[in-house]
């Protein structure tokens, strides 16, 4: 909740575009150059990485279609799967996340 609380506050603030010019898009550039490549996600996630021992994580925005800018954090403690797995399945709830549809 905390940092969910800290990325809305990010992109209220008056420097927002300093912020988010900070942080590495999806499929571009940074720590996620080789990651979230989808055309659902790629260009459209804005996001840091996190690694401790026994830790991974990824916060940040998402530009959905339908509901504008979504602000996410997901976060694996004392995982016991590699990084890599872990990787994986970090980046495949991102991609469903581009797929929420609305309800009608």
């Amino acid at each position: 909740e905390a940092f969910i609380t800290t990325l809305k506050g990010m992109s209220d603030a008056n420097n927002n575009q300093v912020f988010l010019a900070s942080l590495p898009v999806a499929g571009v550039s940074g720590t996620l150059k080789n990651r979230l490549r989808h055309p659902s996600t790629q260009s459209k996630v804005q996001a840091k990485t996190g690694t401790l021992r026994g830790v991974k994580a990824l916060s940040g925005y998402l530009e959905h279609p339908d509901y504008g800018t979504i602000v996410f954090s997901i976060m694996v403690n004392q995982p016991s799967q590699s990084g890599k797995v872990l990787e994986k399945g970090i980046d495949q709830i991102v991609l469903h996340l581009t797929q929420l549809m609305p309800c009608s």
